[in-house]
């Protein structure tokens, strides 16, 4: 389904060289429990539901779809975007994990903070 994809945090390594708004389709994914209500998690990109009809599966106004956060002294990041095989192959896709991978390398043997 169609939707306004919103980069939250266009200052983050992992977003680098994304645009802070786009329109595209996808599969939004919604979850039981908001992610931004979590210690630690840093939101990165959100999904507009005023842009597309999410029936059922709202989250309402603010609905994360990439993020990350510490677990123990280490790093994840998480990404609901992608889920059809071809969009794998979209330079925004593309773009976003190749930043997510430079950026947990470089974040490698690091102490692990929220605020990085």
């Amino acid at each position: 389904m169609p939707a306004d994809v919103h980069v939250e945090d266009t200052r983050s390594r992992i977003t680098k060289g994304l645009p802070s708004i786009l329109h595209r389709s996808d599969e939004w994914y919604s979850f039981s429990e908001n992610p931004r209500s979590k210690p630690g998690f840093h939101i990165l990109i959100t999904v507009d539901e005023k842009s597309y009809t999410p029936a059922r599966a709202t989250m309402g106004a603010d609905h994360p779809l990439a993020w990350w956060h510490c677990v123990g002294k280490g790093r994840a990041f998480y990404s609901a975007l992608g889920h059809g095989g071809m969009m794998y192959t979209e330079p925004m896709i593309i773009q976003l994990l190749d930043n997510a991978m430079s950026w947990a390398l470089a974040e490698s043997g690091r102490s692990c903070s929220a605020d990085r």
